[in-house]
C-alpha cells in the first residue's frame, strides 16, 4: 500500500513510477489519478460530515522560503577522475552511517576499488569531513542532493551524468533521512509534503526510479535501502535505544560484494 501511495504521489508530479509486477519503469499521466488528492489537503469542520464531503485546497505552514534554490554548478570529467572504479552513490555520506559506509567502502578500495559519489545537503560541508577523517580527494565526488525537494533529486541526477556521462552506478546505498520526534510542528518540503514522509520516502523514492537505468547497466548492482534511526548512532534512537547501534561486520560484508 505504502508503495502504491508513493507511486501515486510521485506520478502527480509528473515523475516516472517503477512497477514491480511488470518488472519495468512505466509513464502514467497524473489524469490517471485524479481521484488521489495530493500534497497535503484539509477538510473543513462544516464538510467531515454527508456525503458531500470534499477535499479542499492544501493548508500547511511553510517555513519562509524553500530548502532547495538554485541548481549546483555541474562537475565534469568525472571519468578521468574514476577510471575503471566501481561508482556508489551514498545518501548523507558526510555523518553517522552514511560517512562509516564510504570510510568502510574506501578503506577496501585497493581490493574492491571502489569509487564514492556522496549525495550531501552540504558539499562543501562533505569535504570537511573528508579531510578529518583521511578520505582523499581521488575517491569521492560531493555532489548537492536536498531530498525535501524533488526538483533537487532531478537535478543531482542529471548533474551524475554530466559528470560520469558514460558509466554505470554499481550500488545505490538510500541513507539519508530526518528523525524529528521532538518537533512540536510538521515540517514541510518544498513540494509541500510532511518532511519525514517527502525526505525519507518520496524523495529516494524518486532517486532510485530515475538512477534505475544506470544501475541496470551495472554487472551485480545493488541498492539498500536503510529502514530504521536505530541503526544510526548519531540519533537519540540509535544511541540511546538498546542494543546501541554499531556497524558490527560491516566492512567484511563489503568486502564479500562480488564486483
Amino acid at each position: 500500500m505504502l508503495m502504491r501511495l508513493t507511486a501515486t504521489l510521485l506520478l502527480l508530479q509528473g515523475c516516472r513510477a517503477y512497477s514491480p509486477a511488470a518488472g519495468a519503469v512505466t509513464v502514467r499521466r497524473a489524469a490517471d489519478f485524479a481521484r488521489v488528492a495530493a500534497p497535503r489537503a484539509a477538510v473543513s469542520s462544516e464538510e467531515k460530515t454527508g456525503a458531500a464531503a470534499k477535499i479542499v485546497a492544501p493548508v500547511a505552514v511553510r517555513r519562509e522560503g524553500k530548502l532547495y534554490e538554485t541548481r549546483e554548478a555541474p562537475k565534469f570529467a568525472g571519468g578521468v577522475k574514476v577510471g575503471a572504479r566501481r561508482v556508489v552513490v551514498i545518501t548523507g555520506a558526510s555523518s553517522g552511517l552514511g560517512l562509516s559506509a564510504t570510510i568502510a567502502l574506501l578503506a577496501a578500495a585497493q581490493k574492491k576499488n571502489y569509487f564514492v559519489v556522496a549525495a550531501v545537503r552540504d558539499p562543501e560541508r562533505m569535504e570537511k569531513v573528508a579531510l578529518e577523517n583521511g578520505i582523499s580527494r581521488n575517491d569521492y565526488v560531493a555532489l548537492k542532493l536536498e531530498l525535501a525537494s524533488l526538483q533537487s533529486v532531478k537535478d543531482f541526477v542529471a548533474n551524475l551524468k554530466l559528470f560520469l556521462p558514460a558509466r554505470p552506478i554499481s550500488h545505490l546505498i538510500c541513507n539519508a533521512a530526518v528523525y524529528l520526534p521532538t518537533d512540536p510542528e510538521p515540517a514541510w518540503t518544498d513540494d509541500g509534503y510532511e518532511m519525514s514522509l517527502g525526505v525519507n520516502h518520496l524523495g529516494h523514492f524518486l532517486l532510485v526510479q530515475l538512477l534505475l537505468p544506470e544501475l541496470k547497466r551495472a554487472r551485480n548492482a545493488r541498492c539498500c535501502i536503510v529502514g530504521s534511526v536505530t541503526g544510526n548512532s548519531n540519533t537519540i534512537a540509535g544511541s540511546l535505544v538498546k542494543p546501541v547501534a554499531e556497524l558490527g561486520q560491516l566492512e567484511v560484508a563489503l568486502l564479500n560484494i562480488r564486483p
